[in-house]
């Protein structure tokens, strides 16, 4: 059966290529628009592929990376389900309706990343025409469990106080939550891959709190 973004993107991803020998590592261009001088403010290139395309390729050009990360962030997935995602003051990330039961479950929609992310999309495609091949492009999304957190707790948390909470007191709720962001993960790094992404990671920045 074919995902969501297998029926709608017409992209297509070039050969995984090995880093040549003496490049410097990825590490750097994790986050350029927040550590370069010139970068773009994240609630500014959500919707833009041009400055994310930009933001992604500064650190390729002042270093001899070997892959270039691009420019997003792991929560705008959760808008194509149909939650109201916003970063207070830039930066603070909010979820204005979240998920607190069944209900709220029920009522969340499929995504397709190739409609709901074509920024993203094209910013990889415009990143990918400008890298020379030895560079590899990196996508990425977050893991379900971390984008669970942040769809319950309704922005960052220190105890996960809901989201535990869900997970014990509505536990077919809670399944039936991560089967709806297992299916969102799996079509976004699809759609990803499609668009020129060589090399795919997943972050699951709260996991050490299961």
């Amino acid at each position: 059966m074919q995902t969501t973004s297998e029926r709608r993107c017409n992209t297509s991803a070039g050969g995984r290529l090995p880093a040549p020998a003496g490049r410097a590592g990825a590490d750097l261009a994790d986050a350029p628009g927040r550590t370069l001088p010139a970068g773009v403010p994240r609630v500014a290139q959500l919707g833009s592929a041009e400055l994310a395309a930009r933001v992604t390729l500064q650190p390729l050009r002042r270093f001899d990376f070997d892959g270039a990360i691009i420019f997003a962030d792991i929560l705008p997935p959760l808008i194509g389900i149909g939650l109201d995602l916003s970063f207070g003051n830039g930066t603070s990330p909010r979820i204005h309706n979240p998920v607190r039961g069944a209900h709220d479950v029920a009522a969340l929609r499929e995504a397709d990343p190739c409609r709901d992310l074509a920024a993203t999309m094209s910013a990889l495609r415009m990143v990918r025409a400008e890298l020379p091949p030895p560079v590899a492009l990196i996508g990425f999304s977050g893991a379900p469990f971390t984008l669970a957190t942040y769809a319950i707790e309704g922005g960052t948390s220190r105890q996960f106080t809901l989201t535990k909470r869900m997970m014990f007191e509505q536990p077919a709720a809670w399944r039936a939550l991560m089967e709806h962001l297992t299916r969102l993960v799996i079509d976004y790094l699809t759609a990803q891959a499609e668009a020129g992404a060589q090399v795919l990671q997943i972050f699951d920045s709260w996991a050490g709190v299961l």
